[in-house]
């Protein structure tokens, strides 16, 4: 009520905190919300995501080129499905996502199906677009960015037929931007 908060929706190694929080909720008279507890994320080699073990932040996807739709669609898709839809926009995962879907077993975070993700999103992105996304990758190459925004968008529109990632065209289409 006071946060507006609707849902608590994580991971369920907070199974066994829920009863207490219920409690708290009813001592303060607040109204309860829909708990949803799902399965945890897990590495390659089954084990959980930690700190200490392959979990990174959305910030270091972000530096590494991913695409935010990329990622948002690939993190949707762990553990959730919608028939045999691997791609969504927002409006469509807004559409279709449903909480009665999410799987029983862990998802596995897969870094090769995320470069796939991330790969059609960038075929997907305009060529302005992805010139003004391009921009920073290319000063952190300790390259010279274009000031032709339009002659940038022709070249991102070469480089992303076989590009993962911003990093990667940058890394293929240096040639572009040195002597």
């Amino acid at each position: 009520v006071t946060m507006g908060i609707t849902h608590v929706i994580r991971g369920d190694d907070h199974l066994s905190n829920t009863p207490k929080q219920v409690l708290c909720y009813g001592a303060l008279g607040y109204a309860l919300p829909e708990f949803a507890h799902i399965p945890m994320i897990m590495g390659l080699d089954r084990t959980r995501l930690s700190k200490r073990h392959g979990a990174t932040s959305v910030q270091a996807f972000r530096d590494a080129g991913i695409l935010p739709e990329a990622m948002v669609n690939y993190l949707a898709r762990l553990g959730w499905s919608h028939g045999d839809q691997e791609i969504f926009t927002r409006a469509e995962l807004v559409e279709h996502f449903d909480l009665k879907h999410v799987g029983a077993s862990s998802a596995v975070f897969d870094s090769t199906k995320l470069e796939w993700v991330s790969q059609h999103w960038l075929k997907a992105a305009a060529p302005a677009r992805l010139a003004g996304e391009l921009i920073p990758f290319i000063e952190r190459a300790g390259l010279t960015p274009p000031r032709d925004r339009a002659w940038l968008g022709q070249v991102a529109d070469t480089l992303r037929e076989r590009a993962k990632t911003l990093v990667e065209m940058v890394e293929a289409g240096r040639f572009y931007f040195q002597a």
